[in-house]
């Protein structure tokens, strides 16, 4: 549905190819003598010549007088869209076309001729139509790209964002409000080398395998931690402090219940069980420049297989 201009410049058929006026007689002939006047020898017989001469504006019928040729007009366009290919729609549709003005047949309500006078009500018209359309222009990541979004409602965008910066959508970011600059896994977690709980980047030594660590990485000798045990009374903020250290070396890398197939193996390239964003890309990009073994289904196939995870 929209909003369009509309120019005419109507014209009928009144004259034969003689140039002499059509008139409609009631046994369904056309002559060019009026039936009051009679024709007893039928030789005033003619045809028309669907040649349209005659401007109706200026023949003036209705009494309307130099009226405009311009208007507004509503038009609603209701149809169908076939995807034959990513680049490639055929659209089959009709339009109903609501105009602003009355005069378009010269015939209105308001006609001085009563003879000439038409129902009140605007003029409108119809258009039906098939068309195909090309897309040339469009580089083949960005189609495949668009193809990706296409389901996605303003909900589902939101995930997309990256609040924290960190090149992983907050829809998949198990590790929200990283510090700029913080170089992350494909889970959007930082790194955690030496796997105590603290990041790589407010570790401050590298800790051995199941030590029990500070909140700065740092180990923490056994006597300390014996003498820790052995104390009648803990602060509540050291025992919160002990938990979430814990729980940071306990957690569990979500390597998600989804396997990756052999065949996308591949295509995670990290080795961290996770096909990212990037990955996915890459892997698209690799397919278009020519340089994967891949299929256009087994693209399809990799994309679905990446929003499952």
């Amino acid at each position: 549905m929209g909003i369009e201009t509309l120019q005419f410049d109507s014209k009928a058929d009144y004259l034969d190819r003689n140039g002499l006026p059509y008139h409609y007689w009631s046994d369904g002939t056309i002559r060019t003598v009026s039936e009051k006047v009679g024709d007893p020898g039928n030789t005033h017989l003619t045809q028309r010549d669907y040649v349209y001469e005659t401007d109706l504006r200026k023949k003036d019928r209705s009494g309307l007088g130099n009226y405009g040729q311009m208007t507004f007009a509503i038009p609603v366009d209701v149809g169908f869209d076939f995807i034959i290919s990513n680049r490639v729609t055929l659209r089959a549709a009709t339009s109903l076309h609501y105009t602003f003005t009355d005069v378009i047949d010269d015939m209105t309500s308001q006609s001085k001729n009563p003879d000439y006078r038409g129902k009140s009500g605007n003029d409108m018209y119809t258009f039906t139509y098939v068309s195909l359309h090309l897309d040339l222009f469009s580089s083949p990541k960005t189609k495949v790209v668009e193809d990706v979004y296409a389901s996605l409602d303003d909900f589902d965008m939101a995930m997309y964002d990256d609040e924290d910066n960190d090149g992983v959508f907050d829809g998949f970011d198990e590790c929200p409000g990283t510090p700029e600059g913080v170089p992350v896994d494909s889970l959007g977690c930082p790194f955690d080398t030496d796997l105590d709980g603290i990041p790589d980047y407010l570790d401050r030594e590298v800790s051995a395998p199941g030590a029990i660590v500070d909140e700065y990485g740092v180990e923490i000798k056994d006597e300390t931690v014996i003498a820790f045990l052995e104390m009648q009374a803990i602060k509540r903020s050291d025992v919160e402090a002990y938990l979430a250290m814990y729980k940071g070396q306990n957690k569990v890398r979500r390597s998600g219940p989804i396997v990756i197939p052999d065949k996308f193996k591949k295509v995670d390239i990290d080795r961290d069980g996770y096909i990212s964003f990037d990955e996915l890309l890459r892997t698209i990009d690799n397919y278009f420049d020519g340089t994967s073994d891949y299929t256009p289904n087994d693209i399809k196939e990799l994309n679905n297989f990446f929003f499952e995870q």
